[in-house]
């Protein structure tokens, strides 16, 4: 589910050439946000937010491939097992094309601790823009009361927010994405802890999402525009 899922589980400044790219802006001084990693195609940023013990984790890069085909694996919820990391189930429960949102259940077995579940309400707002591009947008945030009940021995993720943002960049062959989460992943995980496994989770959710736009089964039909 789109939005991707928020890998909700999911780091030294590493500058270089990136600095100077076009399609990773450095962080506006005004808008809280502190970066915290860089490499050549990606830069990750957090920020706290107000009355939370966590904090929010933003990833601006680029995927090699046009934003249509990456949002065609976003909206591929039923397969995240098959690529995205430590997810362990997942399933569409119910689309709803005239309300252009989806509603999706997952459950994810990270390392070291407790496996986590949560169902997401993604709305999908995508829109043409002037120059007849279109950039996708998938935004969601928690609905466990539409979901599964919760089940003994996992913890039930109840707090958790973001957006993916697909942007066309290089003619429209590649990606300009910006992939935003807050997520109190529960089970009483140290704030320090959380903050690092999110920050550094970006990059690998950005890796896995690259590698699987290059199947055939993504580059058959463009997404449907709201």
């Amino acid at each position: 589910m789109m939005k991707t899922f928020p890998r909700l589980l999911a780091a030294c400044l590493l500058g270089g050439g990136a600095l100077c790219s076009p399609l990773i802006p450095a962080a506006r001084a005004d808008s809280g946000w502190t970066e915290v990693s860089r490499t050549d195609n990606l830069v990750v940023y957090n920020r706290e937010r107000a009355g939370a013990t966590y904090k929010e984790v933003k990833g601006v890069g680029t995927i090699d491939a046009p934003n249509w085909v990456v949002k065609n694996v976003l909206d591929d919820a039923d397969h995240y097992t098959e690529f995205m990391p430590y997810v362990q189930e997942s399933k569409v429960l119910k689309r709803d094309p005239a309300d252009h949102t989806t509603l999706a259940y997952a459950k994810v077995n990270p390392p070291l601790i407790s496996s986590r579940d949560y169902t997401l309400l993604v709305h999908d707002e995508s829109k043409k823009n002037a120059d007849g591009s279109v950039t996708y947008k998938n935004r969601w945030e928690a609905a466990n009361d539409k979901g599964p009940a919760e089940k003994p021995g996992i913890v039930r993720v109840k707090v958790t927010d973001g957006f993916w943002l697909l942007e066309p960049a290089a003619d429209g062959q590649k990606t300009k994405a910006t992939y935003q989460l807050y997520t109190d992943g529960g089970g009483g995980i140290p704030a320090f802890v959380a903050n690092q496994v999110n920050k550094t989770r970006v990059k690998e959710i950005f890796d896995h999402v690259e590698q699987q736009a290059k199947k055939a089964q993504y580059r058959k039909d463009k997404p449907v525009v709201p």
